[in-house]
């Protein structure tokens, strides 16, 4: 259930994605990076019982957990909607999973609910709250690597869907050289951060607004260690300048590059 702009949904769901991601990095990764302007400086986080309040008090509690287990989140159901003024709330369904290193699984039904704020930076969490879960059956399937993925490629549809002509913040989203093939209202392609930059500036002038409504299908399969190739199709709608309503589900294939930053890179776009 949706009652936001496509661009505050996206933008709130690739924060969920990022929080499930801190709990799933493996031992030895740096998660400062990811933990950059996550939370408000006043979040309350509510977990099982027990309530830690403050920023540097909940990023303390992420960055000290111990790294034996192995954790995956599995999204089942998802609602965002507004929440008073410049306030959304989020309930997400989920499978939690642990599994330890003799491969014992233990797998919850749960409902993770949070309260989103814009800042200067994007949507931030103000409010988190993770209750015990009910326990399932299900064999374990990591979820670290889709998790990640699913991040890279919804934060930059929401920039997309922003349609203000400006590039700023997608320089972390992209590998310098990237190329992007079969953008709309351009038969070329382009590179770069320039290249996409141009291609942005543009499109006030072709669309009135933009909305990549909802991840409808997504799939991850690795092309190396440290590459891999996304296959995401969203709800895709839009209004042109003239007046044409233009709805589309077209997959599209993305080339990632994990670099342990807080997002993948993007490679190419095609």
């Amino acid at each position: 259930m949706f009652s936001v702009s496509g661009t505050d949904l996206n933008a709130a769901t690739a924060l969920l994605h990022l929080w499930w991601g801190l709990f799933e990095a493996p031992a030895g990764v740096d998660l400062t990076p990811r933990l950059d302007n996550v939370f408000s400086p006043a979040v309350v986080v509510e977990w099982r019982g027990e309530r830690y309040a403050g920023r540097d008090t909940v990023i303390d509690l992420i960055t000290g957990m111990p790294r034996e287990l192995t954790i995956a989140h599995h999204l089942v159901d998802l609602e965002v909607k507004p929440a008073g003024q410049d306030t959304l709330s989020m309930r997400a369904a989920l499978i939690y999973q642990q599994q330890d290193t003799q491969g014992e699984v233990v797998s919850t039904r749960v409902e993770h609910e949070f309260v989103l704020q814009p800042a200067r930076s994007g949507l931030v969490f103000t409010h988190i709250s993770i209750p015990e879960g009910e326990p399932v059956s299900r064999a374990f399937v990591p979820s670290a690597q889709v998790n990640r993925a699913k991040v890279t490629v919804i934060e930059f549809q929401t920039h997309v869907d922003r349609l203000d002509g400006a590039a700023t913040g997608l320089e972390a989203l992209i590998t310098k050289d990237a190329t992007f093939h079969g953008l709309m209202a351009t038969d070329q392609p382009l590179s770069g951060i320039n290249g996409l930059s141009s291609w942005l500036a543009a499109g006030p002038s072709v669309f009135k607004w933009v909305h990549h409504n909802q991840l409808l299908v997504f799939d991850l399969k690795p092309l190396s260690e440290n590459r891999f190739e996304a296959t995401a199709t969203f709800e895709w709608l839009a209004e042109t300048v003239n007046g044409e309503r233009i709805e589309r589900r077209n997959p599209v294939r993305w080339t990632l590059i994990e670099t342990h930053d807080k997002y993948m890179r993007i490679e190419r776009i095609n």
